[in-house]
């Protein structure tokens, strides 16, 4: 049977979410503790302490230059829920250029007992960069076929690759006994997003034109440039607890000031589970 696609090119609702400071002074709850945080101009004040430094807005991303780490502050809103991640360098890392992901969220969605931004399983990437530092080490520009996010290296291609494509899929692990919303957004993290060296993300060039393609779905999509989270609207949904793949191809791009390879740093979705 002849698969069907949907073909929409730039058409497609896209959420562009701009760092912007409308979560300063709110008190944001972690995702899976009885913690809090709350940023204001001058300070991040956790349950465990106050860290001071200051608070920047810069046209790709927030961030908040404190006096033990550098954080960029990534946020958006998807079906009403507020969600709110600080990206910092830690000494403990997996890989390169891997960061600590500290989420935090205000759950407004009456449907919701829970949600929180998920990152998609990496199934397979046509290809990606490698490079030797001067320590003689490898480094891999890919997820390391595990989840697409800043715990991992973020995703490198070449520019001159003939395919340049990452295939990506929900996680398998659910909790029995809970229902989970469908999956009605993509959350892309684009560039190269690294609190430790905020200038990655103009040296190196971004995603622009991507295609989506799942089930029997094809769509362009034009991606803004930057480092902050942003949402797609799917055409139709995807069930969460199904172990659907999705491929999203690069197009075109937004040239880096220094590198021509591309870099994606995440994809998301929000893993949501529903009242009873």
């Amino acid at each position: 049977m002849k698969q069907k696609s949907i073909f929409i090119f730039l058409f497609v609702i896209l959420t562009n979410l701009f760092a912007n400071d409308n979560y300063l002074n709110q008190k944001f709850h972690y995702i899976s503790e009885y913690a809090t945080v709350i940023i204001s101009k001058d300070c991040i004040e956790f349950d465990t302490g106050k860290e001071k430094g200051q608070f920047l807005e810069f046209p790709k991303f927030d961030m908040f230059k404190g006096e033990k780490h550098n954080y960029i502050i990534l946020n958006c809103t998807i079906e009403e829920d507020f969600m709110l991640t600080l990206l910092y360098k830690t000494g403990k890392k997996f890989y390169r250029y891997s960061e600590w992901e500290e989420q935090y969220s205000k759950v407004s969605n009456k449907l919701h007992s829970s949600a929180a931004l998920q990152a998609f399983q990496t199934v397979k990437t046509s290809s990606y960069i490698t490079e030797t530092d001067k320590f003689n080490e490898e480094i891999e520009y890919t997820p390391h076929g595990s989840l697409f996010n800043r715990a991992n290296n973020p995703w490198a291609v070449s520019e001159t690759a003939k395919e340049k494509y990452i295939i990506i899929a929900p996680r398998k692990y659910r909790v029995e006994g809970f229902s989970y919303a469908p999956i009605n957004y993509l959350v892309f993290l684009n560039g190269f997003v690294c609190a430790d060296k905020d200038y990655l993300y103009e040296r190196n060039s971004r995603a622009r034109k991507i295609r989506i393609s799942y089930n029997d779905v094809t769509f362009d999509i034009e991606l803004q440039d930057i480092g902050n989270y942003q949402s797609i609207k799917l055409p139709s949904p995807i069930d969460p607890l199904l172990n659907t793949e999705i491929k999203i191809e690069i197009l075109d791009s937004y040239k880096g000031s220094k590198y021509s390879d591309i870099v994606i740093s995440g994809i998301y979705y929000l893993d949501a589970v529903l009242k009873d």
